[in-house]
């Protein structure tokens, strides 16, 4: 969803709370998260980040999503609703989420157009990843969904196209170690690690199964309280079945029993069976920064200038009671990189225009007494096996 930045102009002093939920209308919760979040800024040049406590007067803008920025026939539309709950099958290279405060498409834009400005997704899935995403469409599902996330009651099952032959099912139990905030600014960082200490002190193996209950032993034994060397690593386990081996690669199903970030595709590439177009994940670092290079200058490359849209509108000031003139300059804000324009002719594309094989087919839960095992159409690399 493209970030709007709006200017208002406020005559008289107003505390920066108040402004938010009395003059604009917002839930405490939501003027707290946009002070937070530095939305909220003060100045022609936006430059103050404007806090709680703080008292405006002049100009002020205000950064916020647009849920209708878009045509209905540019969105994805949900392939499974309830009045509660929705499934949608996101596109590989699309973000869930927006990230930064630039325009760009992600999958809220259309999770919002279609259930509603409270729609919240459950889960979430890589920009590279396609497949089965999970929304509660107001606050009551979102808790209930989400409580049965944590408590594992939600299944899910994804498809894979490996490098290699896997002949076996199997269990990889492996502990990751996620990488910060801060850490995920910088290039290499946003891959996740295998926390190779305490996978040595466990001496934690793929184990092959002979049956699925091996999956609910695992489960109900202490494996997941990973007693790892690293406070930051946390146990991770994928149950893997093998379905077709072509000769030189092998089509699977991968069930993740734990929710960590790129689990599939770390563990995969650790027991040597990476995935088909993974570019972070059994490649070299070279291989993986031209990769994430190619991604900066695509999305910097598809950023367009929109036009400032004026317009004023009367509000009530809360303070004086008297009905006060507030402008608002619309415009949306993109996203530069100016590291990257001298690079802009280089012949960029051999790896971004690549589809990882990794696909969220369906899922698994109960809701509300209700059982619902719900799934998405295969993708096309796993029809053409």
């Amino acid at each position: 969803m493209p970030f709007i930045r709006s200017q208002y102009f406020v005559d008289s002093p107003t505390k920066a709370t108040k402004f938010l939920t009395q003059t604009l209308g917002f839930t405490p919760s939501l003027a707290q998260k946009t002070i937070d979040k530095a939305r909220l800024r003060i100045g022609i040049d936006a430059r103050q980040i404007a806090q709680k406590s703080d008292i405006l007067q002049g100009i002020v803008w205000l950064t916020h999503f647009s849920p209708h920025y878009y045509e209905a026939s540019e969105l994805v539309k949900p392939i499974f609703c309830t009045q509660d709950f929705a499934l949608f099958d996101k596109p590989p290279k699309l973000l869930t989420h927006p990230k930064g405060n630039f325009l760009h498409k992600s999958l809220l834009d259309s999770i919002r157009f279609f259930c509603g400005y409270e729609a919240q997704s459950i889960h979430r899935l890589d920009f590279e990843t396609s497949g089965a995403i999970l929304i509660a469409k107001h606050k009551k599902a979102q808790i209930a969904l989400k409580t049965a996330l944590m408590n594992r009651k939600i299944h899910k099952c994804y498809l894979a196209k490996v490098r290699g032959e896997i002949k076996n099912e199997c269990l990889i139990n492996a502990p990751i170690i996620t990488p910060t905030r801060t850490q995920k600014s910088q290039n290499l960082s946003i891959r996740s690690k295998i926390d190779y200490a305490a996978l040595e002190s466990n001496a934690t193996e793929p184990s092959t199964l002979e049956s699925s209950t091996l999956e609910s032993s695992a489960l109900e034994s202490n494996t997941l309280q990973s007693t790892t060397k690293e406070k930051s690593s946390k146990s991770a386990i994928t149950r893997v079945v093998p379905i077709y081996f072509d000769g030189k690669h092998t089509f699977i199903k991968a069930f993740p029993l734990t929710g960590r970030t790129h689990q599939i595709r770390l563990h995969l590439a650790h027991i040597g069976h990476a995935i088909e177009n993974d570019f972070l994940y059994g490649v070299s670092d070279e291989v993986s920064e031209r990769y994430l290079d190619e991604l900066r200058v695509i999305r910097a490359e598809s950023t367009t200038h929109a036009n400032i849209d004026t317009k004023s509108t009367t509000m009530p000031n809360e303070k004086s009671n008297a009905k006060s003139k507030v402008r608002v300059d619309s415009k949306k804000i993109f996203h530069t990189n100016d590291d990257l324009s001298e690079n802009s002719n280089e012949n960029f594309g051999d790896f971004a225009d690549k589809v990882l094989a990794l696909h969220s087919f369906g899922v698994d839960f109960c809701y509300e007494g209700v059982r619902y095992v719900l799934s998405t159409k295969v993708p096309s690399w796993w029809q053409a096996r």
